[in-house]
């Protein structure tokens, strides 16, 4: 089996590692009955060529990538009409009501996978070519997430190697205890936060922050400063990063932030930006304060001593 996959930057930003393909491919190596499966580099840019007559060829869909993912994909089904296309990621809707619309407008596209992909994309190729045209992991509330390998088991060390310059992004933990109706974290709101192995993150870390063409790392954890450990690892990335690497993150701690504030010190006093203008630095977000708004948009239950604090 030959097997691509993409995922791509929002436009007009740094160049980020394929981080969502990255871990597919890195869950699925890690089974011996799969040995079969090649993985063809994925597809980290606009522009780029997919290889010729794929067995699987498979694009993660965000907000900003969507349409180009319709059109790279019916036009390849066009010239490629046996290839399996598979779309997954945070665009594809994990409501079942939304299913339909949204497969309706893409006929190209053979399977959907909504929500978290590792475990279902391995299911895929074990059944493969038997597939069903909609995967939705069934997982109760206490579910937990394998620690993903990714950076420590040498998946993207074919693009770390290449001449091309990336940010990386880092995941240490995944899922959200809060469910905020505005949110697009996907299926990892409203759940039980898996803690990656904290040998791996550190690994990660390293790894990343000392590779020459890495220039800068985001975090993607919902809720940075959750945990002691997490205020440890600000503290160790400022002792260790270069002087021309910077680091940012996507979600910061809502209720539990007792180690925010320190942290937001360490990013601001050791320049974790680096004085490179091409990331966003640390932002505050206030949607509103109104009682009756809070309760319709499920965010009535983090505290407003919280966010003064």
């Amino acid at each position: 089996m030959k097997i691509q996959l993409g995922t791509f930057p929002a436009p007009d930003r740094e160049k980020y590692l394929p981080y969502s393909s990255g871990v597919l491919e890195s869950y699925v190596k890690k089974d011996i009955l799969l040995h079969h499966v090649k993985f063809i580099n994925p597809l980290w840019d606009y522009g780029q060529t997919p290889e010729d007559d794929l067995t699987i060829f498979g694009l993660t869909c965000y907000v900003w990538s969507q349409d180009y993912c319709d059109q790279l994909a019916k036009s390849y089904k066009e010239k490629f009409p046996n290839t399996v296309i598979i779309f997954g990621g945070p665009n594809v809707p994990v409501d079942p009501k939304k299913w339909d619309a949204y497969a309706e407008a893409r006929p190209y596209v053979d399977t959907f996978v909504a929500g978290s992909g590792e475990e279902i994309f391995k299911r895929i190729l074990k059944t493969f070519p038997n597939l069903e045209k909609w995967y939705r992991l069934e997982k109760d509330k206490k579910y937990k997430y394998d620690t993903p390998t990714v950076y420590v088991d040498g998946t993207f060390d074919r693009l770390l190697d290449s001449e091309a310059k990336f940010t990386a992004t880092i995941e240490t933990t995944r899922g959200c205890p809060f469910k905020c109706s505005f949110c697009d974290w996907g299926d990892a709101t409203g759940s039980v936060v898996s803690r990656y192995d904290n040998d791996i993150n550190y690994q990660s870390i390293n790894k990343v922050m000392n590779h020459p063409n890495v220039s800068g790392m985001r975090i993607i954890d919902a809720n940075w400063g959750m945990y002691e450990r997490d205020l440890e690892m600000t503290k160790h990335m400022a002792a260790t990063k270069r002087d021309d690497f910077y680091i940012t993150f996507c979600g910061i701690a809502k209720n539990s932030i007792k180690y925010v504030p320190e942290i937001a010190k360490i990013f601001y006093h050791e320049n974790f930006m680096g004085d490179i203008s091409v990331s966003q630095p640390l932002k505050i977000g206030v949607q509103t304060w109104h009682p009756t708004t809070l309760k319709y948009t499920e965010r009535d239950n983090i505290k407003e001593s919280s966010f003064k604090y």
